[in-house]
């Protein structure tokens, strides 16, 4: 089994932000996440947008990781979309591993990189869930 380590995390604050606009949460999660993994943009080889109501607000059903993370300079890479209600993050999170673990990561990317790579750095890595791989499989 290939193992998938997540070295970096990054949120805003909960609550009811009137004044920003997804792409400025996302900006905001966005670089958070990479300034705790001591990553870069440009080592980001895929990603997966989880959001169910940015498409009514804005008008963009289809693209909406594209239109939220293009502001920050992510573009031209695999960008995921993801809606299914409450259980949005979770399922693009399943989904980021089991494209990890097909192989389809290259090693630059911070989310493939092992928590010796960062030394001084607690030891902080969430393994994917084992269910990705099917019952009674690791």
């Amino acid at each position: 089994m290939n193992e998938v380590y997540i070295v970096g995390i990054g949120s805003t604050n909960l609550g009811k932000h009137y004044s920003l606009s997804v792409a400025d949460l996302t900006a905001q999660a966005v670089k958070a996440a990479l300034a705790d993994a001591g990553c870069e943009r440009n080592q980001i080889g895929a990603a997966w947008f989880a959001n169910t109501r940015q498409g009514v607000f804005e008008g963009q059903h289809n693209i909406r990781g594209q239109v939220a993370l293009r502001p920050i300079g992510i573009e031209n890479i695999p960008i995921f979309n993801t809606d299914n209600a409450c259980a949005s993050s979770s399922a693009a999170f399943n989904l980021a591993c089991a494209y990890l673990r097909g192989g389809h990561g290259v090693r630059r990317t911070c989310c493939r990189r092992r928590e010796n790579e960062f030394p001084g750095k607690p030891r902080r890595h969430v393994r994917c869930l084992s269910g990705i791989n099917g019952p009674g499989q690791r």
